[in-house]
């Protein structure tokens, strides 16, 4: 009912497509932000529904604990309690449980089913929403034709190939775990995709946040695995492409990304212009990557690519920040709807509107590379990164100025 609604709400907003043709841009991009919204609006209703079942199953934790109690039962008595106190912190952890009691096993099994089943009502919700703008797009693609705009019209045609691309996939009920939409958390710290030093897991006042993709780095060179995660003197670690393949599928249906990064180099001047340092490539090699932060100077630049770069540039560049001392430094990066904004140690320091155009829609799973130094192609001379790497965490959403706050704040507790 409220997919048919929100159809109606486009319809109503703009009327008979194009009655003023000179509107059809600013048209275009209403209906891209009411997708997002709506997109977003399925996923919290998922995400409450989970966080009640988790309550619920919870409470009945409580009441068979109280059933082994008076049973005379301690195993039983520990079992609940060590579980409870478990989910609370992990509610993933609810996939991982064996070796349950007769009795709790069965709550297990409920609690899943009705995880299932809110996983499919999801799917369900996401794929009538985009078969509705899989069809609204294509006047827009025609319109935008019509008037000489290849470039959007192009736009639209991919964002059209995406979309049918996911509809075709999740109708036709591939088993690829790989291939299909990543399952919802019901909390809210979990990334897609996302790696921790292990300082952060006993740390007082912090909640672990795991990956939802499972992660096989590959470390070459010098470096180093440490409880604040991983220091670099002369190497790099790879994140094998399959990794982000669920990651970019939902990137390109969504259109936005987060980003964010905790690390400490040890000298507060690495690279050069030409020959920068990289602290993150989503790519193979430089020329080609979709996004990176690299170290020039003192200089931190992050670069990414649209399907609308500058002029004579591959891809867009900013220069997000200052190393002013080889303390720890902490960047948050979002992109949403031509909207981009920069969080330098918790506070925004960059925001621009329509500055920045462009769709995501040509990216396309490749690996992500920690530490790598880029060659420069004029001396092929490369410079490693030196320093540590506390955290780094990629996710399909945006990012708001409170949470980015909070991110910085959590970061910071690692070292107290």
């Amino acid at each position: 009912m409220r997919l048919h609604l929100f159809f109606l709400f486009i319809c109503c907003a703009f009327g008979s497509p194009f009655l003023y043709a000179q509107d059809v841009e600013t048209q275009y991009q209403k209906i891209q932000e009411n997708y997002s919204l709506r997109v977003e609006d399925i996923l919290q209703r998922t995400q409450r529904s989970q966080r009640e079942q988790l309550h619920t199953f919870i409470l009945s934790l409580v009441r068979s604990e109280q059933d082994f109690r008076e049973e005379g039962d301690l195993e039983g008595v520990m079992f609940c309690r060590e579980l409870r106190e478990r989910l609370l912190v992990n509610p993933e952890a609810l996939n991982e449980i064996t070796d349950a009691p007769e009795a709790v096993e069965e709550l297990l099994q409920v609690m899943r089913e009705n995880q299932v089943e809110n996983n499919q009502r999801y799917q369900q919700e996401l794929n009538q929403l985009n078969l509705m703008l899989y069809n609204i797009l294509e006047a827009y693609q025609k319109e935008f034709t019509r008037q000489s705009m290849l470039e959007k019209a192009l736009e639209v045609f991919n964002l059209r190939k995406v979309l049918a691309e996911s509809l075709e996939r999740s109708l036709a009920g591939l088993g690829d775990p790989e291939s299909t939409p990543l399952p919802l958390s019901v909390d809210p710290n979990q990334y897609p995709l996302a790696f921790e030093g292990d300082i952060y897991k006993p740390a007082k006042g912090i909640t672990p946040r795991t990956s939802r993709i499972d992660l096989h780095p590959t470390l070459e060179g010098d470096v180093e695995e440490t409880p604040f995660g991983y220091t670099f003197l002369n190497g790099r670690i790879t994140l094998p492409a399959t990794a982000t393949r669920a990651l970019i599928e939902d990137l390109s249906r969504n259109q936005m990304f987060s980003l964010e990064i905790g690390f400490q180099p040890d000298f507060d001047f690495q690279g050069f212009p030409k020959t920068p340092v990289v602290l993150f490539q989503l790519g193979e090699s430089p020329d080609t990557a979709l996004a990176s932060l690299t170290l020039e100077g003192r200089n931190i630049i992050f670069r990414f690519k649209t399907d609308a770069p500058p002029p004579g540039k591959e891809n867009h560049q900013i220069t997000v920040g200052q190393l002013q001392t080889d303390t720890p430094s902490h960047v948050g990066i979002t992109y949403r709807n031509e909207e981009f904004s920069v969080f330098f140690n918790g506070e925004r320091t960059i925001h621009l509107r329509n500055q920045i155009t462009g769709s995501l829609t040509n990216w396309e799973e490749v690996p992500v590379i920690l530490g790598y130094a880029l060659p420069d192609p004029e001396s092929e001379f490369s410079l490693p990164y030196r320093g540590d790497v506390h955290h780094f965490y990629i996710k399909v959403g945006d990012t708001t100025s409170r949470q980015a706050a909070s991110n910085y704040s959590r970061f910071l507790k690692i070292f107290e």
